[in-house]
């Protein structure tokens, strides 16, 4: 991967949501993830851009593979802003551009 490609990330008790900006993206994130993540599903609809990773070390395992194939991450806009730190189970993420959410 040449260019760097921010993924997007959003966090509860139960889950780690990494959600890709495209179709190509989505099949490298699972690829990278070689089956450490689960289908998310939006609306009774599989969600084809997402994936759930768990938490805890789940989520940091599957932060540290995508780190490590060039990703980055960024705070998903439906991630409460109350709930955004600098990190997400150890993972740096980023906040959004002014005026991008």
């Amino acid at each position: 991967m040449t260019d760097v490609t921010v993924l997007f990330i959003a966090t509860s008790p139960r889950s780690t949501w990494i959600t890709a900006p495209d179709p190509e993206t989505a099949a490298t994130v699972r690829t990278v993830l070689g089956g450490r993540a689960d289908e998310v599903r939006r609306g009774g609809k599989r969600d084809e851009l997402a994936c759930d990773v768990g938490i805890g070390v789940d989520a940091y395992e599957a932060g540290e593979l995508l780190l490590g194939a060039g990703f980055t991450f960024q705070w998903h806009d439906d991630q409460y802003p109350g709930n955004r730190t600098d990190s997400a189970w150890g993972i740096p993420v980023k906040e959004p551009a002014a005026g991008v959410e």
